[in-house]
């Protein structure tokens, strides 16, 4: 099974199929975002705290991480992230915006384009 994380006109997890995967996990599919557009450096979880849970308790933003975390592994079978500190996306989920930076560093205007034309997370 592929999976396909859309990040452009929308945020949507689905398999090759079209079917639509966590359509109500919308943190957990933000970390995932937010992954997919570092990469492939990563994001720290400091980071990730800051910019998903900033105003609770770095405890709190502790653990509502590592649930959205578990939610993901639990709903896919596997851990949809790689490191400990920094956190990368797994390479077995695919992403549009880690195809448009590919088409981007390649030159492909065209494509760059057509991927381009939805906003980032748009409708979040």
């Amino acid at each position: 099974m592929s999976l396909h994380l859309v990040t452009l006109g929308e945020l949507a997890l689905r398999r090759d199929d079209g079917t639509s995967l966590a359509t109500t996990l919308r943190k957990p599919l933000l970390v995932l975002a937010v992954l997919a557009a570092s990469a492939p450096a990563g994001t720290s979880r400091e980071a990730l705290l800051a910019l998903l849970w900033p105003e609770s308790s770095p405890d709190r933003g502790r653990q509502a991480l590592s649930q959205s975390l578990y939610a993901l592994r639990k709903l896919l079978g596997f851990a949809p992230t790689i490191g400990s500190a920094t956190l990368q996306l797994d390479p077995a989920i695919a992403s549009d915006v880690v195809a448009l930076r590919r088409v981007l560093e390649d030159g492909d205007a065209e494509a760059a384009n057509r991927l381009a034309a939805r906003p980032f997370l748009g409708g979040v």
